[in-house]
């Protein structure tokens, strides 16, 4: 009798139940409310309210448009909140990083007051996300796909109109560099553009080496082969008897045109600030210059590498299409549709609204920027709503703030998934680094000493009574009587810190007495101070 794999393990009646399996209470009272009031505390101290309360808020509800969007229970209902959500939150976190930016720039906030927002921003996103402890893989992904889906009626709304705009402006002139050297009619631009890209990818004619465009046929080569390799099954096909035969050779081709696909990336890029500098492929040497320029001039290897390259890419989105058509079901076919009901909402909006909503904001920005800026940006702003539209601007506005939602997503996203920060407790985590370095920062901004201590000693405790409520939560359930441990623990990190404190103010009165150190006494008595904690409290764990 072999074991079973892990896999197949279920739930049984002594592990706490799925819905039991989250922070502890008292836990999340730790987090939420060191996160508030020193939080509050620096805040007040640096007196960077205006910036604070817009980021920090808006933080709050992307944490909360994430809980929603990863909610089994109530789902259409959940994901058309968490799809509401992400535009007013993403307008706090702009605004309030916009202003304390704008106001450091025109001297009125001292420098790093960007610094301290930032961290507190942080904080709250992380303390509000602790709560439910949801910044792990799949409750990001829930919250990705919530966010591009409600971006893509504003987007697609957006799009169309300020190309009509342009075209109407410029029919008469309509023209790109190197792709459409000559003006053409607007009627004939879309032709024009569609044979100036062909041309300059398979037969260029522009002046100086044709690198760039060769490289970017190469680039579309190799996409298009790895492609088809990753969603065909070519080893069946290659040999059906041996499958496993082709995989030892298919498999080292597979990770060599991903390695191709990483690096071809980074020289694409290069290139084409080379082909953008005047005179920028002169920089390269000859040795090279010259026999991969000869390479570039054969335009049937362009033809085979542009032809290759596109039938790939068009198979393997046929496939993924075709796989995704017929393996989702009805529920996951109607999971995109509460996003996008939020999504045409905020684009009927955008052509009833705009009036108010521009005035509104611009008055805003008008408001905070220094006067010498204030006369150009009003000058610009007047001259892009009359060119587009109010509605046209509004439009591009909500696309861009739900844009930025999903960016952030899909960074936190990736930033799990490849291990660079664990998904047990990392709402703890986040909240307890943003406090750590906000604390760390004030004190350049005019927080004083023992504010900077208690936000120091806070920042790890939020980390520390976070991750001990999640592994609590997780293995006898937040229901179960955990208090008692959980106040022993916290008590000993309260304790350690404390002390720290202590040591770091004697440390740094005693180093301030020796006349060679000057002034820099605090500043080598917190870091040493910090550090020892931090190693006591991993020699402890």
């Amino acid at each position: 009798m072999t074991d079973s794999p892990l896999s197949d393990l279920e739930t049984t009646d002594a592990a706490p139940p799925a819905s039991n399996w989250r922070p502890t209470a008292l836990s999340i009272a730790v987090v939420l409310c060191c996160t508030a009031i020193l939080g509050g505390l620096l805040t007040g101290a640096t007196q960077l309210w205006n910036a604070v309360l817009p980021a920090a808020g808006g933080a709050a509800l992307l944490a909360g448009a994430i809980s929603l969007a990863a909610a089994t229970a109530y789902r259409p209902l959940s994901r058309f909140v968490a799809a509401c959500l992400l535009l007013p939150a993403s307008a706090g976190v702009v605004a309030g990083l916009g202003y304390v930016f704008a106001k450091q720039l025109g001297g009125t906030y001292p420098v790093g007051s960007v610094f301290v927002v930032v961290s507190l921003t942080a904080a709250g996103f992380g303390a509000a996300a602790a709560v439910r402890d949801t910044l792990e893989s799949d409750a990001l992904e829930s919250a990705l796909a919530v966010a591009t889906v409600a971006s893509l009626p504003p987007t697609f709304a957006f799009v169309p109109l300020a190309i009509v705009r342009i075209f109407e402006e410029f029919s008469a002139t309509l023209y790109v560099p190197v792709l459409v050297p000559d003006p053409v009619p607007a009627a004939a631009f879309p032709g024009a553009l569609v044979g100036g890209v062909l041309r300059f990818l398979v037969a260029p004619t522009h002046e100086g080496p044709h690198l760039f465009s060769f490289a970017l046929v190469c680039y579309l080569a190799v996409i298009g082969l790895e492609t088809v390799l990753r969603t065909y099954p070519v080893a069946d096909l290659v040999r059906p008897n041996k499958p496993e035969a082709a995989d030892r050779v298919l498999d080292p081709l597979k990770r060599g045109l991903t390695a191709a696909t990483t690096l071809g990336t980074l020289v694409v890029f290069i290139l084409g600030i080379l082909f953008l500098a005047p005179r920028g492929f002169e920089m390269l040497p000859a040795t090279i210059l010259d026999p991969v320029t000869t390479l570039a001039g054969v335009d049937i290897l362009r033809v085979v590498l542009f032809l290759g390259g596109v039938v790939g890419i068009l198979l393997g989105i046929g496939s993924w299409g075709l796989r995704r058509f017929y393996d989702a079901s009805k529920d996951e076919l109607r999971k995109s549709t509460p996003s996008l009901v939020a999504g045409s909402a905020v684009v009927i909006g955008a052509f009833t609204l705009h009036e108010p909503v521009l005035t509104a904001l611009l008055d805003a920005i008008l408001d905070v920027l220094p006067a010498a800026y204030a006369g150009d940006v009003q000058t610009q702003a007047d001259a892009v709503m009359a060119f587009y539209g109010g509605e046209v601007v509004v439009l591009g506005l909500c696309a861009g703030l739900l844009f930025v939602a999903a960016v952030a997503f899909a960074v936190l996203y990736g930033v799990v998934n490849i291990g660079v920060m664990t998904d047990r407790a990392a709402g703890a985590a986040v909240a307890g680094a943003g406090l750590f370095v906000a604390s760390a920062v004030a004190a350049t901004v005019g927080a004083g000493t023992t504010l900077v201590l208690a936000g120091l000693v806070g920042g790890l405790i939020v980390r520390d009574a976070g991750t001990h409520g999640v592994t609590l939560g997780h293995e006898i359930g937040r229901l179960g009587e955990t208090r008692r441990a959980e106040l022993v623990h916290l008590a000993v990190t309260a304790i350690v810190g404390v002390v720290a404190a202590i040591a770091a103010v004697g440390l740094a009165d005693f180093l301030g007495r020796i006349p060679a150190l000057d002034g820099s006494g605090l500043s080598l008595a917190l870091g040493g101070a910090v550090l020892g904690v931090l190693f006591f409290v991993v020699a402890l764990r």
